[in-house]
């Protein structure tokens, strides 16, 4: 998907954070601007947008850091897209940490299932 400006690879790295993010998300993206009618988005039909930023992730990839606008979003939970897939790039899976870097912040997160 060309709407954020790089190629990005199918599927999210869903994270689990030890605490609420509280990370600045600065940028918005409705589902219209995805490619998503309201309510027909995948798993979440509540979602009407993202809140996301650009996050550099294990200190190799580029990528965005979001989370769903939708009222029930985890507020300990991020997710991680990027141009490679994750989990198969990193080599990771579920309660492996990764390292993602936001506005000078480094923070170690674990995948979910």
């Amino acid at each position: 998907n060309r709407t954020l400006g790089m190629d990005i690879a199918p599927g999210t790295l869903n994270v689990r954070l030890r605490k609420r993010f509280n990370g600045t998300l600065d940028r918005y993206v409705s589902v219209e601007e995805l490619g998503f009618q309201p309510g027909t988005m995948p798993g979440v039909p509540n979602r009407k947008g993202l809140r996301y930023a650009e996050v550099l992730i294990a200190g190799r990839f580029p990528g965005f850091v979001f989370q769903g606008d939708e009222p029930d979003y985890p507020p300990n939970q991020v997710e991680l897209i990027s141009t490679h897939n994750l989990r198969e790039a990193l080599g990771i899976g579920d309660g492996d940490s990764v390292e993602f870097v936001l506005a000078q912040s480094r923070l170690n997160v674990t995948p979910t299932k």
